[in-house]
């Protein structure tokens, strides 16, 4: 019997009244969701994560060494800020580096769900009560 892995449907992401929490909820395409309560470092972490993974991804498509070409070394993010867009689906939000500079991005919903996955499957697992 084979295990096909399930694809992230909907994220949704929402902040207290006093902003202090944030409850992101992934639900995959055969609606099953995870609910996750974070605080502020628990966020910072998560963010940072997706940094880290969108380093990797850019390193794994650097050009080989080999051929004289610099590979590419990661951007140094201070802050980003992401949202959904109803209409199309993807993930639209800014990364501001630490010099200030704005880069744009633009995720597509399957390159967001795999990364969001990816991103809630490397999360440590809560304290046992």
């Amino acid at each position: 019997m084979s295990e096909t892995l399930s694809k992230l449907h909907q994220f949704s992401l929402g902040f207290s009244t006093d902003g202090r929490h944030c409850r992101m909820v992934f639900v995959d395409d055969r609606a099953h969701s995870v609910e996750c309560l974070a605080d502020f470092e628990e966020f910072t972490q998560f963010v940072s994560r997706l940094c880290d993974a969108a380093t990797e991804m850019a390193k794994r498509q650097a050009p080989d060494e080999t051929d004289g070409s610099e590979p590419y070394g990661g951007i140094p993010v201070a802050s980003a800020s992401f949202r959904p867009d109803p209409d199309t689906g993807h993930i639209q939000g800014n990364l501001v580096t630490d010099t200030g500079d704005t880069l744009t991005v633009q995720l597509g919903p399957l390159l967001a769900a795999h990364m969001a996955r990816d991103l809630v499957m490397a999360l440590p697992a809560p304290p046992a009560s």
